[in-house]
């Protein structure tokens, strides 16, 4: 999701294409609520851009709103990507190898990169830092989606419905090159 941010998307975008993973395996939609495409719709090499003029009141709304626009296929699984965050070339290939080998419906890292201090630094993931996860199809079928919440906590309630219906997440981490 994004809405007037222009070079975060830019970087987002990059992120996704200097993924590891096989670029006909992956793709990624764009939901940008500022219209600030008029075509509605522009697909490039493996992303595409859904413009709408609606102005999305919420996160999960916009969540919400690109998994059920995308087409899916059988072993799909759903990572949310933000603009305003930065995924390193393993990012897919990691959460896609850890699920497959262990079956898991829903992966999670325990630690991840972050500059809130302003350098890079390893964090504790647990609870936090949404964009990190990876959930299959069939779990976001089972739950529904996100709750449709306005409150700043919907990533809480989204992974505490992903436990009670899908297990405990496994650590792609362990599953990655670096």
């Amino acid at each position: 999701p994004t809405y007037h941010r222009p070079r975060l998307l830019e970087n987002s975008i990059a992120c996704f294409l200097s993924q590891n993973y096989p670029k006909l395996c992956k793709g990624m939609m764009i939901l940008d609520d500022a219209w600030q495409i008029r075509n509605h719709t522009l697909t490039y090499e493996g992303w595409r851009v859904k413009s709408i003029p609606i102005r999305s009141s919420s996160l999960p709304i916009k969540y919400n709103c690109i998994v059920s626009s995308m087409t899916y296929g059988r072993g799909d699984i759903f990572m949310p990507w933000e603009d305003d965050d930065a995924y390193l070339p393993w990012h897919i290939s990691s959460h896609v190898a850890a699920l497959r080998a262990t079956g898991a419906l829903w992966s999670k890292p325990s630690r991840v990169l972050s500059t809130y201090t302003g350098q890079p630094e390893q964090e504790d993931a647990s609870g936090r830092f949404f964009a990190s996860i990876a959930v299959t199809r069939e779990l976001w079928d089972r739950v529904g989606g996100i709750p449709d919440t306005k409150r700043g906590d919907f990533d809480q309630q989204f992974f505490a419905l992903l436990r009670e219906r899908g297990g405990p997440p496994v650590d792609p981490l362990d599953y990655s090159p670096n």
